[in-house]
């Protein structure tokens, strides 16, 4: 049973970390639109740039915070803050 919880959990992980290395500007201010977060079309190209082909794992919390560091430059502090909180409550932190 823990096994497969485990798998399960991978699984999971995989998915959300594909999705998010790959992930294209509409799709990501479409995401932002509904967690309630407003960016520029030219900020999701700025934020893909980043996440695009470099296989970060935000389940890994130093390389989360990587990410959130590098998006804070592009978007600020606060809706840094607010990604961060997402990125938590997909990975259960």
């Amino acid at each position: 049973m823990l096994n497969k919880r485990r798998d399960r959990m991978k699984l999971y992980e995989m998915m959300i970390n594909h999705k998010l290395n790959r992930i294209q500007a509409g799709e990501l201010k479409e995401i932002a639109r509904q967690y309630g977060i407003s960016i520029h079309y030219n900020q999701a190209e700025k934020i893909c740039g980043i996440l695009n082909g470099k296989n970060i794992n935000i389940f890994d919390k130093k390389q989360r915070d990587g990410v959130i560091k590098q998006v804070s430059l592009i978007l600020g502090n606060e809706t840094a803050a607010q990604i961060e909180s997402i990125f938590l409550s997909l990975t259960n932190t």
